[in-house]
């Protein structure tokens, strides 16, 4: 059952936007670097960039509704068709137990029956399946068979970085005993430039 394609309308933008900027937002530009316009030039644009930004937001939003819409009436179909499916699956997989066990009873070394088309049937036995509290059992255990517990240092990272003061070469140490820190490497990043669409406003 192939999704149909159905193409997002596009919405339209009465504000027209000089020739430059509208090459540089062109996704389809061939040319390998592409640099923004001069700030001079964008200055008295910016309301209308602004414009343009939330509609590729709106425009984003009901693609992605469109997709959950098509794929919630697809998950829909599939679950009805495995269910069918595996309904009358499970109907001849007793049949062919049933047939299985019947050709045990005369060849108990009959543990895999192959059969046409590619079918085999296996009968394995199984190890015991041991039910516990794992709670009760632990707690028994902590005082009874304390061999049978785990004890699992794990570092208290974020403590340990509210105490360590960076170093000039990239590093960190303890203060209170100047021992660096092993393998600690302190990675300064450039700030994060984001751009939020309030799609309520």
């Amino acid at each position: 059952m192939a999704v149909p394609e159905q193409e997002i309308p596009a919405i339209e933008i009465p504000d027209e936007l000089p020739p430059e900027v509208e090459a540089f937002l062109d996704i389809d530009n061939a040319a390998e670097t592409v640099s923004p316009p001069p700030a001079a030039q964008v200055m008295p644009i910016v309301p209308r960039i602004a414009r343009r930004r939330r509609t590729l937001a709106e425009r984003r939003a009901r693609v992605q509704a469109q997709f959950n819409a098509e794929m919630e009436r697809l998950v829909y179909w599939r679950e009805q068709q495995f269910s069918r499916i595996d309904k009358e699956a499970t109907r001849c997989d007793l049949i062919l137990e049933a047939h299985h066990a019947w050709t045990l009873e005369g060849d108990p070394k009959a543990k895999t029956l192959q059969l046409p088309y590619g079918v085999t049937c296996r009968v394995r036995a199984q190890q015991p399946e041991w039910l516990r509290d794992e709670d009760a059992l632990l707690g028994w255990a902590l005082e009874s068979a304390p061999q049978f517990v785990e004890h699992r240092p794990r570092l208290k990272w974020a403590d340990m970085k509210k105490a360590a003061h960076p170093t000039p070469a990239g590093g960190a140490i303890l203060p209170e005993t100047g021992e660096v820190l092993p393998t600690v490497q302190i990675v300064n990043r450039a700030s994060k430039y984001t751009v939020e669409v309030d799609l309520d406003a």
